[in-house]
């Protein structure tokens, strides 16, 4: 069985209305880096890591960083104390779940 931080389970998740397999969002993949390796990361580093494991590129834009930092900037502001992200520092984001040492 597939782990929800398993290679083949992050890359891909089935939609199970339709059986079609898809790429994650760029916020999931963001959070399953930052959940997986448990510390905070610049948003140039995020999106390497991103792209290396094969979660996530961006399709179209010319700066993913900026693509990644909204969406995350996005959810924090929509969801607030719910959301997986937390700014640690500028330019820095970890998971939610990350505390300082």
């Amino acid at each position: 069985s597939l782990t929800p931080t398993s290679p083949a389970a992050a890359q891909t998740r089935i939609t199970a209305a339709t059986g079609q397999t898809t790429k994650m969002t760029c916020l999931d993949a963001a959070h399953a880096v930052l959940a997986r390796l448990n510390r905070p990361m610049r948003v140039r580093e995020l999106v390497e890591q991103m792209a290396d494991r094969d979660l996530w590129q961006s399709q179209a834009g010319a700066t993913p960083e900026s693509t990644v930092t909204a969406a995350i900037i996005r959810e924090m502001k929509k969801r607030g104390g719910e959301s997986r992200f937390q700014r640690v520092d500028r330019g820095f984001y970890a998971a939610s779940s990350w505390q300082s040492p």
